[in-house]
C-alpha cells in the first residue's frame, strides 16, 4: 500500500506497508500478498450489549430459557411422556358433567331426550318427515311444496289476490301479457249499473299534482294510457296487413229481447278530442264539424251525411249544398290552410286587394312562385331585429340549372321583354333605352337604341372629372392624318414615316417636353434649376462625396450599429439615490453563473440610468434593455440645455419598449435619451446592456 499525497516524493517516512499485526480482539495478519483480519466475538463480553439480547444456556438467571423455567410436562427423567396414566385418564373423565339432568364420565352411552324449549339450533334434521305440530311461528323462508294439499282461500289475507270472490284492489299492480276478460256477465254482477262499465270500470278520482312547481306548466296528464309496443316476427320478411294498437272489432250488437237506438263501438261523452296522427275514416260522419278539415270533402250523398247531405259549419263556411259548393262567399279565416287548389290546375283568386300580412316580430314573410323552394323566384321583406318595421326587402330566385344567367329576372312590359337582371348585371334589350325625369320637368332620354345597334347618349350636362380624363384618352388617341412642321421645326408629311427636324439657327424656343436622351454640352445648370429630389449619389461629385463621407463619420457615434444605437455597461451610471452608500456600482464579472454578471448597484434604493444621443437626421423608435430580473423601466427625453425630463414611456426589461405609443423621438441639436432602470436588489439585479433602434426622419 502507498500513501499518496505526500508533499515531498523525497520523504519516505510513509512509504510501503510491510506487515499487518492482528491486534485486540482480531486474528490473521500477513506481510505479504492479500491479508485478512478476522474479529474474535465473545458475545457474552460484548461492551454495551442490551440486556436479555442473548440466552444464558448455563446458568438459572430470571429471563431466561433454562430447565428450571419450563413447566413439569409429567415426564420421566429421560423425557418419556408417562403414557399409562395418560391412557387412563383419556378413557373416562375424571370428574362427570350432567347433560340434561344425566351425569356422563365417559364410561358408558346415554340417550337424551329434550324437552322442545331446550333445543337449540334453527333447522330441523332432514329425515324428519312429520309431525304434529298445529301452530308455527312466522315462517321467513322455504317454500309450500305440497303436490296434494293447497292452502284453501280462507287461510289467504285480505290483500291476497283469489281467483274467485269479490275483491277491491288498492295500491299499483302489474300484470303480465296478455289480460283476458271472457264469459258471459249478468247486470245484478257486483250491482253495477249496465251503463257503470260492464268489463272494465275506471271510477272517478282526484289526482293530485304535487311534482309541477308554483305557477309551472305540466307537460301532460292521463288518466289512462295505452303505450304502444312493437311487433316484431321469428322469420323474415313478414308482412302484417294491419295493426292496431287499440282495437275495438265494432259496436255493441242488440240481440235476445234486446234493441239499440244507437250503436257506437267508442263514446266520448263529452271534452275535446284530439287526434295528433291523422285520421282515416273508412265508413261516414255525422253530425257538425267544426275547425279545420284537410282532405277531399265531396259532398255528395253518403260522403257526408247530416242535415240532409250538407256540412252544417266548416269554420264560417255556408251549408254544403249544389249551390254552395263551387263558391263560398263568407269565409273569413283559415288559420290552420296549407294548401288549396292542386298540381297542374288553374286556381282563381278574385279579390279587390290580396295581402299577406305577417304581425309577428322578425316574422320576415315570403312569397314564393315556382316549382319548388329551390326552382322559385320570391319576394320577402326583412324586419328590423326584433320589430315588425320594414328594413329591405329581396325579389330573387333560386334554381338548381347552373348554366349561365340560369334563373334570371327579366322584366316585361305589354307583352316586350324591356331589360333583365342578368349573372353579371343589367341587360337593355334592343330598341330599349333610359329615360330620366319626372311629372313635373319632363322625361330626358339618356341613352336610345334604335334596335339596330346604334346607341345615342343624350342629354349629358356635366361629367366628372375622372370620366373627362377617360374620354380624353379615349378621343386623342384616334388616326393622325398628317403632321406640319411648326415655328422652329421643318419637315412632316402625311403618310408613311413622317419626320420633324429642330431649325437649329432658332434661338427663340423657350421651353421643350421630356428629353429622354441626349447630353448637355451647354453652360452648367445653375443650381436654382435643379429639383430638391433630383440628385442622387450617383450624380455627386467624388469629392463631395468624401466631403459627406467626412461629415458622418463625425456626426456617427462609435455604437451606432446599423438601425440600433448599442448600450454597453459603462453607459449607466448611478443616480443620487441610496445616500453615501451610492457609490459601488460597478461591473460583476466573476459570479459562479453566467446570469449573474453584468452592472449593478451599490444600494436597492440606487436606480441606474443611460444616456443615448440621436443622430442627426433619426429618430428612436424603440428601447430594449438586457437584464436578469426583468427590472422596470422608464425611457425621458431630455434637453441639454434645462432641467425639462418628458417621460416618453415605460415597460420592463426583457421586453421592447415602443416611445410615445409608436409616436418616435426626432433628433435635434439639444434633445437626447435618458432611460432609468430602477433596482430592487442590489445584490442580485443584474444589467447587461442595450438597445435604441433608431431609423431616419
Amino acid at each position: 500500500m502507498k500513501w499518496i499525497g505526500k508533499n515531498s516524493l523525497s520523504d519516505t517516512s510513509l512509504s510501503d506497508i510491510t506487515s499487518v499485526v492482528a491486534g485486540t480482539g482480531l486474528s490473521g495478519g500477513g506481510t505479504t500478498g492479500d491479508v485478512t483480519l478476522n474479529v474474535n466475538v465473545n458475545h457474552d463480553s460484548l461492551a454495551g450489549f442490551v440486556a436479555a439480547e442473548h440466552v444464558d444456556w448455563a446458568g438459572a438467571s430470571a429471563g431466561t430459557i433454562h430447565a428450571t423455567n419450563i413447566p413439569a410436562l409429567n415426564q420421566d427423567t429421560t423425557g418419556t411422556a408417562n403414557f399409562a396414566e395418560l391412557a387412563g385418564q383419556a378413557t373416562t373423565l375424571a370428574t362427570a358433567r350432567a347433560i340434561n339432568g344425566v351425569d356422563f364420565n365417559g364410561s358408558a352411552p346415554i340417550t337424551i331426550t329434550a324437552a322442545a324449549g331446550t333445543l337449540t339450533g334453527n333447522e330441523l334434521k332432514s329425515t324428519v318427515t312429520g309431525s304434529a305440530l298445529t301452530s308455527v311461528g312466522a315462517i321467513t323462508s322455504g317454500k309450500w311444496n305440497s303436490a296434494t294439499e293447497a292452502i284453501p282461500s280462507a287461510y289467504l289475507d285480505a290483500d291476497t289476490a283469489h281467483l274467485s270472490g269479490t275483491q277491491t284492489f288498492t295500491g299499483l299492480k302489474t300484470f303480465s301479457l296478455p289480460i283476458i276478460t271472457d264469459g258471459d256477465r249478468s247486470y245484478s254482477l257486483g250491482g253495477s249499473l249496465p251503463g257503470d262499465g260492464v268489463a272494465i270500470h275506471v271510477d272517478a278520482f282526484d289526482v293530485t299534482d304535487t311534482f309541477t312547481s308554483a305557477s309551472g306548466t305540466a307537460a301532460l296528464y292521463t288518466r289512462v294510457k295505452i303505450e304502444r309496443g312493437r311487433l316484431l316476427a321469428t322469420n323474415s320478411s313478414v308482412t302484417t296487413t294491419a295493426a292496431a294498437t287499440l282495437y275495438i272489432q265494432g259496436a255493441p250488437i242488440a240481440s235476445t229481447n234486446q234493441t239499440i237506438t244507437n250503436p257506437y263501438a267508442l263514446w266520448v261523452e263529452d271534452g275535446l278530442v284530439k287526434f295528433d296522427g291523422a285520421l282515416t275514416v273508412g265508413g261516414t260522419i255525422t253530425g257538425d264539424v267544426t275547425g279545420n278539415v284537410t282532405g277531399n270533402v265531396n259532398g255528395s250523398s253518403g260522403s257526408c251525411t247530416g242535415q240532409a247531405a250538407t256540412v252544417a259549419t266548416i269554420a264560417g263556411l255556408a251549408p254544403n249544398t249544389a249551390t254552395t259548393q263551387a263558391t263560398q262567399g263568407n269565409i273569413t279565416t283559415l288559420a290552420g290552410l296549407t294548401s288549396f287548389g292542386s298540381a297542374g290546375s288553374t286556381t282563381n283568386i278574385v279579390a279587390g286587394d290580396l295581402t299577406m300580412y305577417n304581425p309577428v316580430n322578425d316574422g320576415n314573410p315570403r312569397f314564393s312562385i315556382g316549382a319548388a323552394g329551390a326552382e322559385s323566384v320570391y319576394i320577402n321583406p326583412y324586419y328590423d331585429s326584433g320589430a315588425q318595421t320594414l328594413n329591405f326587402a329581396d325579389i330573387g330566385t333560386n334554381t338548381a340549372d347552373t348554366g349561365a344567367n340560369a334563373g334570371y329576372l327579366r322584366f316585361v312590359v305589354d307583352g316586350t321583354p324591356i331589360y333583365a337582371i342578368m349573372d353579371d348585371g343589367i341587360l337593355l334589350m334592343d330598341g330599349a333605352g333610359l329615360t330620366i325625369g319626372n311629372s313635373t320637368t319632363g322625361s330626358f332620354d339618356v341613352i336610345t337604341d334604335n334596335g339596330s345597334g346604334t346607341t345615342t347618349l343624350s342629354n349629358i350636362d356635366a361629367l366628372d372629372a375622372t370620366t373627362i380624363s377617360t374620354l380624353n384618352a379615349a378621343l386623342t388617341a384616334g388616326d393622325i392624318t398628317g403632321i406640319t412642321a411648326g415655328t422652329g421645326l421643318s419637315g412632316g408629311g402625311a403618310s408613311g414615316a413622317v419626320t420633324l427636324n429642330v431649325d437649329a439657327a432658332q434661338t427663340q424656343i423657350t421651353s421643350v417636353g421630356t428629353i429622354g436622351t441626349g447630353a448637355w454640352n451647354a453652360t452648367p445648370i445653375a443650381t436654382a434649376y435643379i429639383a430638391d429630389d433630383a440628385v442622387t449619389e450617383d450624380k455627386l461629385a467624388n469629392t463631395l462625396l468624401a466631403e459627406i463621407d467626412a461629415n458622418t463619420a463625425k456626426n456617427t457615434a462609435a455604437n451606432i450599429h446599423g438601425s440600433v444605437i448599442k448600450l454597453i455597461p459603462s453607459d449607466f451610471v448611478a443616480n443620487d439615490d441610496g445616500g453615501n452608500q451610492k457609490f459601488g456600482i460597478g461591473y460583476v464579472d466573476n459570479d459562479s453563473t453566467a446570469s449573474a454578471y453584468g452592472m449593478r448597484g451599490a444600494n436597492s434604493g440606487t436606480e441606474l440610468l443611460a444616456f443615448a444621443s440621436i443622430p442627426e437626421g433619426m429618430e428612436a423608435v424603440s428601447v430594449h434593455i438586457y437584464d436578469k430580473n426583468d427590472l422596470a423601466i422608464e425611457v425621458f427625453e431630455c434637453t441639454i440645455s434645462g432641467t425639462t425630463m418628458t417621460s416618453r414611456g415605460t415597460g420592463n426589461c426583457g421586453t421592447t419598449l415602443t416611445l410615445g405609443g409608436g409616436t418616435p423621438v426626432e433628433s435635434s441639436a439639444i434633445n437626447f435619451l435618458a432611460i432609468r432602470v430602477t433596482s430592487t436588489n442590489f445584490s442580485n439585479d443584474r444589467i447587461y446592456g442595450g438597445i435604441v433602434t433608431i431609423a431616419a426622419i
